[in-house]
């Protein structure tokens, strides 16, 4: 299957949260796929893991913040709004979405 998300993001969670970044955060495509593929590196299976107790550890000792209560809300509530989208759903609505926007897909997708 084509994609416009980045094969090192192609499961649905991390999907979904690519989306979330572009659509409720305004995130720059690339710099928040590079954020999410470290995250991943870093050990974090799923985005709820990094959000997470888990994650608050792992950022204590370097000093990082902690996402918001709020961040966390508005997250539930996306995945709540998109429970039902197929990893193809997201990808559409990803692609549509960077259309519209007129920004460029990452790199690491196959379209």
């Amino acid at each position: 299957m084509a994609t416009i998300i980045p094969i090192d993001l192609h499961e649905r969670a991390w999907a979904l949260f690519f989306l979330f970044g572009q659509t409720e955060l305004d995130a720059g495509p690339e710099d928040w796929a590079n954020h999410l593929m470290w995250i991943r590196r870093h050990g974090f299976k799923s985005p709820d893991a990094w959000l997470g107790p888990r994650g608050d550890r792992y950022r204590e000792p370097w000093g990082m913040n902690n996402p918001s209560a709020e961040f966390v809300q508005d997250w539930s509530r996306f995945q709540a709004a998109h429970a039902a989208d197929t990893l193809a759903d997201i990808d559409k609505l990803t692609e549509t979405f960077l259309h519209d926007a007129g920004l460029p897909p990452p790199a690491g997708g196959t379209h």
